[in-house]
């Protein structure tokens, strides 16, 4: 148990490194790596609250929920770290990573069970919920984006808003949308075809 903690506790000191891997200038890597904490806090002050409120074990904390929902505050805040969603913003994104995933570990993991889809290791909690949400935070901000807000730093974020400003923020938030989109297709059908494959009976000679 105590290995599994210390890697739960590796991956939330590192998670801004992760964050702010492409970033281009030094304002836009201290926005990733601040507003990557920020959420990463806020999510686990809500995991805990959340966990000894709706766990099985009668206001316990339930550890898979320690383990795993606490970073799913720099999962949610991943595409949008770079932008000016300024602390509050990170803040209420990290609290609302916090409620889906231990909402997601206590209630939904068990129904898709009942139907057949098994998450063993709560992936869908962690990642893939607050996956889609950071994808639709991204769609949102960019959407909010004005040279007066961004400046120089316009370029930087929204490669195709800079220069010439041939991309306007509806336009890029409508490209974000396309992405977010796309990817939850190829998750889908790339997850099914996995699992499909992996049920197959071998027959080892």
């Amino acid at each position: 148990m105590a290995r599994i903690f210390t890697g739960s506790l590796f991956l939330w000191i590192y998670w801004p490194s992760f964050n702010s891997a492409l970033t281009t200038t030094n304002s836009e890597y201290q926005r990733a790596v601040i507003n990557t904490y920020l959420a990463l806090a806020s999510a686990t002050v809500t995991t805990f609250v959340m966990s000894s409120v709706v766990s099985k074990h009668h206001g316990k904390l339930d550890m898979v929920h320690i383990q795993n929902s606490t970073l799913a505050g720099g999962v949610a805040v991943g595409s949008v770290c770079n932008m000016h969603i300024m602390p509050g913003g990170a803040v209420a994104i990290g609290i609302g990573a916090g409620l889906l995933s231990v909402l997601g570990y206590r209630f939904l993991t068990p129904l898709l069970t009942k139907w057949g889809i098994r998450d063993t290791c709560g992936v869908n909690n962690l990642h893939g919920m607050p996956g889609i949400y950071s994808g639709l935070l991204s769609v949102l901000f960019a959407a909010l984006a004005t040279s007066d807000e961004y400046g120089s730093d316009l370029g930087a974020v929204f490669g195709a808003m800079g220069g010439d400003g041939s991309r306007t923020a509806t336009s890029q938030a409508l490209y974000q949308l396309y992405a977010t989109l796309a990817t939850i297709v190829i998750a889908t059908i790339g997850g099914a075809f996995t699992g499909r494959h992996i049920r197959i009976k071998r027959i080892s000679i």
